[in-house]
C-alpha cells in the first residue's frame, strides 16, 4: 500500500533535503505529496517559470523509490497575481471584499483567474507529464473550506443569472417556481435578480438553495477545467482531490464525479479543541468519503500531531495516530498520507506538527509511524485490499443538508449532530453502514435510513416503496417529506409523500429551542426529548412511544407500520442516545444483522479479504478494555491465537483468520 507524507522542501534548505529523504525511507515512506502551496516557488513573476527547486526535490525523491504526488497550486494565488487583478478576490455576504494573505480567497468564476489558472496547470502538467517519478495530481486544496464556498461579486452573479437561465429557460417558469409573488418579488428582467447578500430580513428560501447549488456547481466546474488540462496532457497519472467534510456548500458527489478516486483530510481534532471529536464522526465522515464514488480513497492528510494556528489543540496520545489510521482503513481508506513531515518555523501553520517537529530530530511520534508501517507491512495486500460489507444504508443529500442551514427552524437543531444521532446507535453497535447519495440499487440492504429528509423528490418514492413492500426496513425522522426538490413546501398532509407508507398523519408540531425538552414513553420508560414534536395520528401505524409531557401528552411520537413484507418506521422527535438504541434493537431483531456489543467507544470492524478474514479493534477511551472474541483469530504476525483481547488506551489491533 502508499504510505506516505506531505512534504514541504520549500521551507527548508536544500542541504536538508536528502536528510529527510533517508529518514522517510527509514520509515517505509514509498509517496510524498507536494507544491500544492508552491505557485510563487513555481512562478515568482508572471510569466517567469522556474521547477528547478521541485526538480531537484523529485529527483532525490525517485534515487530513493518514493513516488511524488503534485499537487496544482492555485489554492494559493501570488502577491504579483493580486496586485495586478485584485478583482480575484473573493466578496462576502456583507458586500466586503477578501483581501490578501490567506488561502483559497480566490473567486471561481473570476476570468482572470481561471486563465492564469490554465496557465500555471499547463506549465506544471508539461513539464511534469513523462517523469517516472510522478504518479498523479491532487487538484487544489481541500475546495470549499474556510468560508471559500461562496462570492458574492459581480462576477459570481452574472454567471448565477446564467445558471439560472439554463435551468428555469424563462422567467415565467423560474417565478413561478421559487413563487416570487410573496413579498413583490417578482421579477422581469434576469439582471434584476441578486446573489443573496445579506439583507434585514432572509432571502427567498428557493433563491437560496438556487444560490447554494450554483455556488457548488461553480467549484465543481473550476475543478474540472484543471480535470480537463491534465487529462489531455497525460496517460498514466491519476487525478484526486483532498476532500473535506464540514458542512460547507460543495456537493462532493458532483466534485468526485471527474475524478479518478477521492482523498479525505482526516483531522479528528484541531487547533483549539481540548478533545478530538467522537470517534463516530470521524468513522461517518470515512464512510461518506467510500460512498461518493462507492471504491477505497485515499487519506491524503492524516493527523498525526498537535495542531493549530492561533490555537494549538489537543496533543495525541501514544497509539492515536495509528488508531485513527486504523479506523480509516477499517472503513474504506486504502493509502494513509500523514500531515505533515516537519513542523514549518514560520507562516500560519507553524503550530501544525508533524512527524518531526521544529527541530528536525526523530521521537516519539517518528517511532510510532515506524511501527505502525511495520505492522501494515505484515498485514499485506490482502489486508489493504479488503472489503466491508454493509446492509445498512443511510442516505445523505447536500441539497437537504443546505436547506437546513437555510432554515434550522430552531435553536437547538444542527443538521450534523442531527444525523450522527441517528447513526450514532449502528456505531456503537458495530454494524456496519454505507452513506449512500442515490437511492437506487437498495435491494442490497435490510434497513434504508433517511434522517430528515427536509427536501423530496416524487421520482424517489416508487424505489422507496419497493424496498418496503420487498422485505426493507425504513426508518424515518421527523421533517422528513415537508418541502419539494424546489424548497417549497407540500400541499399534502404531512409527512407528505410518505403518510401513506408510515400509516400516520401529522397535522401539528412543535419546534423546540435550546434549554427546551419534552420526554416520550417507550416500553414503560421515560426518556428525553429535545428539537422538535412532531404530534402524530394513526391512519393503519401502531404506536411505540407516546409523549408524556404538554397539551399533546399521549400523542404518538414513535410509531411501526407494516408495509407489504416490510416495515416503516417513523421517530417524530429528536430522542436520547438510549432510546434510539433500544428502538434500534427492535428493527435488528427482524433482520440478518448481529450486533457487536462493546463498551462505548470501542469500535469493532470486520472486513474479508482473498486469503483472510480481518478483525480490526479500536480503543478511542483513554482506559483499557477486554472485549471477548466470538472466534479464534490470529495476531496479524499469524503466531498467537486469541479468544479474547485485552486493548489498551488508544489501541488499535489487527487481527486475522483463515478463510
Amino acid at each position: 500500500m502508499y504510505f506516505g507524507v506531505d512534504y514541504y522542501p520549500e521551507h527548508w534548505p536544500e542541504e536538508r533535503w536528502e536528510t529527510d529523504i533517508k529518514m522517510m525511507k527509514e520509515l517505509g515512506i514509498n509517496v510524498v505529496r507536494i507544491a500544492e502551496f508552491g505557485w510563487s516557488v513555481i512562478e515568482p513573476k508572471e510569466g517567469q517559470y522556474n521547477f528547478s527547486l521541485y526538480d531537484k526535490v523529485i529527483d532525490l525523491l525517485h534515487q530513493y523509490d518514493i513516488d511524488v504526488i503534485l499537487g496544482t497550486p492555485t489554492a494559493t494565488p501570488p502577491a504579483w497575481l493580486i496586485e495586478k487583478h485584485p478583482n480575484i478576490l473573493q466578496i462576502n455576504k456583507q458586500g466586503q471584499r477578501n483581501n490578501f494573505g490567506g488561502r483559497r480567497h480566490y473567486c471561481f468564476n473570476n476570468l482572470n483567474y481561471q486563465r492564469y489558472t490554465h496557465k500555471i496547470v499547463t506549465q506544471m502538467v508539461e513539464h511534469y507529464n513523462d517523469n517516472e517519478a510522478v504518479i498523479g495530481w491532487q487538484i487544489d486544496n481541500e475546495f470549499g473550506h474556510e468560508a471559500s464556498d461562496k462570492c458574492y461579486c459581480d462576477d459570481c452573479q452574472k454567471e448565477f443569472q446564467n445558471w439560472l437561465k439554463e435551468k428555469y429557460s424563462t422567467l415565467e417558469n423560474l417565478n413561478q417556481t421559487w413563487g416570487t409573488v410573496f413579498w413583490s418579488q417578482s421579477y422581469n428582467s434576469w439582471d434584476q435578480i441578486p446573489t443573496p447578500k445579506e439583507t434585514w430580513t432572509a432571502h427567498n428560501p428557493s433563491l437560496l438553495l438556487d444560490f447554494y447549488r450554483f455556488s457548488s456547481d461553480s467549484i465543481v466546474d473550476y475543478q474540472k477545467m484543471q480535470v480537463d488540462i491534465i487529462r489531455e496532457k497525460v496517460a498514466e497519472q491519476w487525478i484526486t482531490h483532498n476532500l473535506i467534510f464540514t458542512g460547507h456548500t460543495l456537493n462532493l458527489d458532483n466534485l468526485a464525479r471527474d475524478l479518478d478516486f477521492v482523498s479525505f483530510d482526516n483531522y479528528p481534532v484541531w487547533g483549539g479543541l481540548a478533545k478530538p471529536v467522537n470517534p463516530e464522526t470521524t468513522a461517518f465522515n470515512h464512510d461518506l468519503m467510500y460512498g461518493l464514488k462507492n471504491q477505497p480513497f485515499w487519506i491524503m492528510e492524516e493527523l498525526i500531531g498537535a495542531q493549530g494556528w492561533d490555537q494549538i489543540g489537543y496533543l495525541p496520545r501514544p497509539n492515536q495516530a495509528k488508531m485513527w489510521t486504523y479506523q480509516a482503513l477499517g472503513h474504506g481508506a486504502e493509502a494513509i498520507i500523514f500531515f505533515r513531515w516537519r513542523a514549518c518555523r514560520f507562516g500560519t501553520e507553524q503550530f501544525c506538527h508533524g512527524i518531526l517537529d521544529h527541530d528536525g530530530k526523530p521521537k516519539r511520534k517518528y517511532k510510532e509511524i515506524k511501527e505502525i508501517k511495520e505492522e501494515l507491512d505484515l498485514a499485506g495486500d490482502d489486508f489493504t485490499n479488503s472489503t466491508r460489507k454493509a446492509k445498512v444504508a443511510l442516505y445523505h443529500s447536500y441539497d437537504n443538508m443546505w436547506a437546513w442551514q437555510i432554515q434550522p427552524q430552531s435553536s437547538a437543531f444542527d443538521y450534523r449532530e442531527e444525523v450522527e444521532k441517528i447513526y450514532r446507535p449502528f456505531f456503537n453497535k458495530n454494524i456496519n453502514v454505507n452513506v449512500i447519495s442515490q437511492l437506487s440499487n437498495l435491494e442490497q440492504y435490510e434497513i434504508l435510513v433517511l434522517p430528515i429528509l427536509f427536501l423530496v423528490n416524487s421520482d424517489w418514492i416508487k424505489e422507496i416503496e419497493s424496498f418496503v413492500t420487498n422485505g426493507g426496513k425504513l426508518v424515518l425522522t421527523y421533517r422528513n417529506g415537508v418541502k419539494d426538490e424546489n424548497n417549497i413546501v407540500t400541499d399534502k398532509t404531512l409527512p407528505g409523500f410518505f403518510s401513506e407508507l408510515a400509516g400516520i398523519e401529522i397535522n401539528e408540531y412543535e419546534s423546540l429551542q435550546v434549554n427546551q425538552q419534552n420526554s416520550v414513553v417507550f416500553e414503560n420508560k421515560e426518556y428525553d426529548t429535545r428539537v422538535w414534536s412532531d404530534l402524530i395520528t394513526l391512519t393503519g401505524a401502531k404506536s411505540l412511544a407516546e409523549y408524556n409531557q404538554n397539551f399533546y401528552a399521549g400523542t404518538p411520537a414513535i410509531t411501526e407500520n407494516k408495509y407489504g413484507q416490510g416495515e416503516v418506521y417513523y421517530i417524530g422527535c429528536s430522542p436520547d442516545d438510549k432510546l434510539l438504541s433500544y428502538l434500534y434493537e427492535r428493527i435488528l431483531i427482524k433482520t440478518s444483522l448481529n450486533a457487536i456489543e462493546t463498551e462505548k467507544g470501542v469500535e469493532i470492524i470486520k472486513k474479508t479479504g482473498e486469503k483472510n478474514n480481518y478483525l480490526i479493534a479500536l480503543n478511542h477511551n483513554s482506559q483499557s478494555y477486554k472485549i471477548n472474541l466470538s472466534k479464534t483469530y490470529k495476531t496479524i504476525d499469524g503466531k498467537q491465537a486469541k479468544t479474547e483481547l485485552q486493548l489498551q488506551p488508544f489501541d488499535g489491533i489487527i487481527l486475522k483468520q483463515d478463510i
